[in-house]
């Protein structure tokens, strides 16, 4: 809020001549006034980042997409494997961000499939980092076997987005805001929680995620939270009867695909 010097003071109803004659008085005021706020630094770097984001679930779609955009990036969305592989090999990606399950081709496949392709033309290696509910040893080693560079366990903030494409990409960030002290202003701030008395199982909520969102809200003044909740809720139900109908018909393999869905 910026400070204002001495009241300009209106008499009500306002008069159109009488609001001409106050604005000059303010402008001046608050020119004239000390800065009371945090001075921002924004960082031009390089070229735009080209980012192939594969997710099958709308709503992690979209939280990849606003983040993404924030940092200054160019971003591509397949819904699946087979278009993310079908995408690389239509434009040029300077990373990709890669989903491990999805339908019809999952993302160790899609990034066997795109390494492949990169043998045969003896084209760079593109950086395709795993994006995963789950990140065991296993996981990992799994990820490896696929031809994976990295992994990055969900729910992700912009900072740990930021700090891989930097990894990986150095100088080809266009561009993002940092405090003065040199950290991401966009940081999860998994340790803010709410009066527990107010939920009967607070650890039902993974506010790691929500303020995750929160953080993006802050910096792009988008109204994200709500259609992401209103994301969630229209794909959950689904997926819980899906669920559920696996259980009963005892398939284990769809019971392990649902419900790493309803995680991620």
């Amino acid at each position: 809020t910026a400070y204002l010097g001495d009241w300009i003071q209106l008499t009500c109803p306002i008069a159109l001549a009488s609001l001409e004659e106050a604005l000059p008085r303010l402008r001046a005021s608050i020119k004239a006034s000390p800065s009371t706020e945090t001075p921002i630094t924004t960082h031009t770097r390089g070229h735009l980042a080209r980012i192939l984001v594969a997710e099958d679930v709308e709503v992690n779609q979209r939280i990849a997409r606003e983040m993404l955009e924030l940092l200054g990036c160019e971003v591509t969305i397949a819904d699946n494997g087979q278009s993310a592989v079908e995408a690389f090999k239509n434009r040029e990606v300077d990373l990709i961000f890669m989903d491990c399950q999805m339908p019809i081709m999952d993302g160790y496949e899609a990034t066997q499939t795109i390494r492949k392709l990169e043998a045969s033309q003896a084209s760079r290696s593109t950086p395709i980092v795993a994006l995963t509910a789950g990140i065991s040893k296993e996981d990992q080693s799994k990820c490896r076997e696929a031809g994976m560079s990295d992994f990055l366990a969900k729910p992700f903030g912009i900072s740990e987005i930021q700090a891989v494409i930097e990894r990986y990409l150095g100088k080809k960030a266009k561009s993002f805001t940092i405090s003065n002290d040199g950290n991401a202003i966009a940081t999860s701030i998994e340790t803010q929680r709410p009066d527990e008395d107010q939920y009967d199982d607070i650890d039902s909520i993974n506010f790691a995620a929500i303020n995750n969102i929160r953080d993006v809200e802050k910096q792009t003044g988008n109204d994200l939270l709500p259609a992401i909740y209103k994301g969630f809720r229209d794909q959950v139900f689904p997926k819980l009867a899906e669920l559920s109908d696996s259980i009963e018909s005892k398939d284990i393999e769809s019971i392990s695909r649902t419900a790493h869905a309803i995680k991620s």
